[in-house]
């Protein structure tokens, strides 16, 4: 057994290598992707930057080891605290907070719980009834705003970032312990420093969701494995490891099932120390401390189950996706295996559960059989491509849903960011670089130690999402797994140069120049590049400077509250007003587009004629039904800043875009503005055909970007709408 141990061994860390040096290719060419996404080319001089920042990162964090050999709690408590005051830089300054989709789903329902259903959950909404693994999240917001309001806090959504700093600083923290477990207070100070660097810990602040919540029970699982792996003689205190091990597990589960990834690599370290006789325990003592942890798994998995009872109505629930729906979806080829709606309407059409689960084995059957092995294979590569090597994390789209950005905003996420992009890229090349490292030589020494655990973890996560919906936030949970790992590689690459150095005299002087050279060279290619990429952007694209609350989620207005419904029975006056998000230059020139929903298609005479003398033409039934060109709004747009009317126009149907959008090219700026703009729609005729659509969950609005203003009643909701510019030297 010891025998087929070792090989297992062997084969998961050669597994792990082979992924790392596929994602430090991957990662390394990621640059070409980014230089057509946002620069329109220059793509080698991208790539050639970030390499030159890579190497210059990677040479800084092997030199910068030897400042840290001797430090302590005190270094820990300053790397800390300044963690702590770059986070909250970073929410004043550079990002807005924005709830959106299922993080915005999962707060407004625990706000709705507090305010209207008494505790309940809402088991009407279909989006509850599909993802049931949201029900515990639901549960834990609920309590957590029922404690703000019970303190007479109800502006709950400064109180919920700050929920979600705290939880990725005590998974940091509890990383810290881990790593002082592993290798001591100064590698563990190593990787507290490496945290401070990561974007990762930054970007993500504004998204409140299982993501984040569940990074600190991920590593607590670890650091507990660690504490097991080194606890000797104190049995007491070891079987609180094990119940405490346990119960992490069950809570983790619930809060993000994502969490079996780390419980599975620690179940099979502790299963691998046993067979290859590393432990001292008999094999009684053994089953009673895995009894005891799975007991505690046990009762606080059924502990969770009841507490989510008693927030809803089990019997009501039957519309929930199987399994094999982000299965199916992980082999969407047009989707790049990332969220497809079309696949989700497939699953929503089958009514029960079982039906879901053999309508979604086929298609996965059909997808699978279709590809091939070069198909998957492919598919693999593109998920992982994704998921891991583009390091942004698709933190860039979900911060543009905002407005009235800071002033740093644009130099860090928006249109002037390419220094940044660089430094988030050159970072993530440098984490799996050092990862390559970590886990060869954990292959070269031959020896089974604690570092395998941490390997393993890392491998269970990138072919869970190889097999997984590709959804690139969610790897931000194992963000202190490959950070520990990284840690590790660079402490082996120190011990390697200080080994060197010994040996061969001016090696360090030599090194500091070749960083010196790599820097300037790095810095004047950069900014080279960030004069060319901001051109660029003016030569090329829209920079989308205003998007309403909750953009995602948008509904039609005579939907959100049954008393304005009877407004919409009759004429009705509605009014927008736009505080900018960006300053607006003399020349630039503005597209508003306004998302409405058609309630029934308003035919011509000629086309309800045609409708009545067919009786088996349904296939010209496309053409028949043509909108008519009969007028339902009057749209006004006035500019705040001069009061001067920019648009006017009677719109109909026709004028509809394929995804019903109207879209209002405005005229060139005149003059520079900060004001925004009013917004105004009024109802020419007696029946509506076309509703515009507003923004949900406006209790969650943590900027007031504007108001929205039916038959001069304020309301609580903004249009659903976005405002993209193109800047003045382009011609439109």
């Amino acid at each position: 057994m010891k025998r087929i141990t070792d090989a297992f061994c062997r084969f998961c860390q050669g597994m792990t290598a082979g992924i790392g040096a596929i994602l430090l290719v991957m990662s390394a060419s990621a640059m070409m992707i980014y230089g057509e996404m946002f620069s329109k080319g220059h793509t080698v001089g991208m790539t050639q930057a970030m390499l030159l920042m890579m190497i210059l990162i990677s040479a800084g964090f092997v030199a910068a080891y030897r400042i840290f050999l001797k430090s302590g709690k005190r270094v820990a408590v300053i790397l800390f605290a300044a963690l702590v005051l770059l986070q909250i830089g970073f929410l004043m300054f550079v990002s807005h907070p924005m709830a959106i989709s299922d993080p915005a789903r999962v707060q407004n329902e625990a706000l709705l719980m507090v305010q209207k259903q008494h505790g309940q959950m809402n088991m009407q909404d279909m989006y509850f009834q599909r993802y049931p693994n949201n029900h515990f999240i639901v549960v834990l917001f609920y309590y957590y705003y029922k404690l703000l309001s019970f303190l007479g806090i109800h502006k709950v959504w400064e109180p919920t970032v700050a929920l979600n700093l705290v939880s990725i600083d005590i998974g940091v923290f509890i990383s810290w312990l881990a790593a002082r477990r592993f290798k001591g207070i100064s590698f563990a100070n190593v990787l507290l420093g490496l945290f401070i660097l990561c974007p990762t810990t930054y970007v993500w602040l504004t998204t409140v969701y299982t993501n984040t919540i569940s990074f600190p029970f991920v590593m607590a699982i670890l650091y507990l494995c660690l504490r097991l792996h080194q606890c000797r003689g104190n049995m007491r205190g070891e079987y609180k490891l094990w119940a405490g091990l346990g119960t992490l597990m069950a809570v983790g589960y619930w809060v993000r099932p994502t969490t079996i990834i780390p419980i599975i690599a620690v179940s099979m370290y502790f299963v691998i120390r046993f067979i290859q006789g590393e432990t001292k325990d008999s094999a009684r003592v053994c089953l009673v401390k895995a009894g005891l942890a799975a007991g505690a798994f046990v009762c606080c998995f059924m502990g969770c189950f009841g507490l989510v009872g008693r927030h809803i109505d089990r019997s009501r629930l039957s519309g929930q996706f199987p399994i094999t729906h982000w299965i199916m979806m992980g082999l969407n080829e047009q989707s790049g295996g990332e969220f497809s709606r079309s696949d989700e309407a497939y699953t929503m059409s089958y009514p029960t559960k079982e039906e879901k689960w053999k309508a979604d084995v086929e298609r996965i059957r059909e997808r699978a059989s279709g590809m091939g092995a070069p198909g998957l294979l492919r598919q693999a590569g593109v998920k992982m491509y994704g998921v891991w090597a583009l390091s942004d994390d698709d933190c860039f789209g979900k911060a543009g849903y905002a407005s009235n950005f800071p002033g740093l905003y644009p130099y860090f996420m928006g249109h002037s960011n390419t220094w940044y992009l660089l430094f988030m890229q050159a970072f993530r090349v440098a984490t799996f670089f050092f990862l390559l490292v970590s886990v060869l030589m954990q292959i070269r020494q031959r020896k089974f130690d604690i570092s395998f655990v941490f390997s393993l973890t890392f491998l269970g996560a990138v072919l869970f999402f190889i097999l997984w919906e590709a959804n690139r936030k969610y790897n931000v949970c194992f963000m202190g797994v490959y950070m520990l790992l990284m840690a590790d590689g660079i402490e082996r690459c120190f011990r390697y140069v200080r080994g060197v150095e010994h040996n061969r005299a001016g090696i360090r002087e030599r090194l500091g120049v070749c960083m010196a050279i790599f820097g300037v060279l790095c810095f004047g290619l950069t900014m080279q590049l960030q004069i060319k990429t901001v051109q660029g952007q003016e030569k090329t694209g829209e920079n989308v400077v205003y998007h309403c609350r909750n953009y995602p989620d948008s509904v039609p207005v005579n939907t959100v509250d049954k008393k304005k419904t009877g407004q919409f029975k009759r004429r009705v006056v509605m009014e927008q007003t736009i505080l900018q998000g960006q300053r607006i230059e003399a020349g630039d020139k503005e597209k508003i587009t306004i998302n409405f929903e058609v309630k029934e298609k308003n035919l011509s005479k000629q086309g309800k004629n045609l409708k009545k003398g067919l009786t088996k033409a349904k296939a010209l039934k496309n053409k028949i039904e043509k909108p008519s060109g009969r007028k339902e709004y009057r749209v006004e747009v006035i500019s705040l800043q001069s009061r001067q009317k920019l648009y006017g126009r009677k719109v109909s149907q026709a004028q509809l875009d394929g995804k019903e959008r109207l879209v209002i090219r405005l005229p060139r700026a005149r003059r520079d503005s900060t004001k925004g703009y009013l917004v105004r729609l009024s109802h020419l005729g007696k029946k509506y055909t076309m509703v515009p659509k507003v923004s949900r969950f406006p209790d969650l609005n943590p900027y007031p970007y504007g108001s929205l203003y039916i038959n001069g009643q304020k309301t609580s909701y903004d249009l659903s709408m976005s405002i993209s510019k193109k800047h003045k030297d382009i011609q439109v």
